[in-house]
């Protein structure tokens, strides 16, 4: 069985492996998302950097050659609030970031303590 791995140099390796377009955009994402829910726990799983809120997985960085996306994991939930999920799968939606492009951090902030909101009902 698989398990996730939470060490730092093992996090800090996933954005050594990407490209350096991708690793700006990344970093910002990773860095709105710690400051908007400081509880959450970073791990790479599945390829891509997860975050994870109270053992559950919340969001994902999934990288992709001229964009990053946000993966909600709960954005299925959060669809009518925020229309700029993307995504039609039954739980999880995404926000895409282009690369070389400034993130919007104040919509990543509403979605994750939106998310967060419900994660905790």
């Amino acid at each position: 069985m698989r398990s996730v791995v939470r060490s730092e140099p093992v996090i800090h390796a996933w954005f050594d492996l990407i490209e350096p377009d991708q690793q700006e955009v990344a970093r910002a994402l990773r860095d709105a998302l710690m400051a908007a829910e400081p509880a959450l726990v970073p791990v790479v799983k599945w390829g891509n950097l997860v975050f994870t809120l109270g053992g559950q997985h919340a969001f994902a960085l999934a990288t992709h050659r001229a964009h990053v996306n946000l993966q909600v994991f709960n954005g299925a939930d959060l669809a009518d609030r925020f229309p700029e999920l993307e995504g039609s799968s039954r739980g999880s939606r995404q926000l895409k970031f282009r690369l070389r492009q400034p993130i919007d951090e104040a919509l990543v902030r509403e979605v994750v303590l939106a998310s967060a909101e419900l994660m905790a009902h």
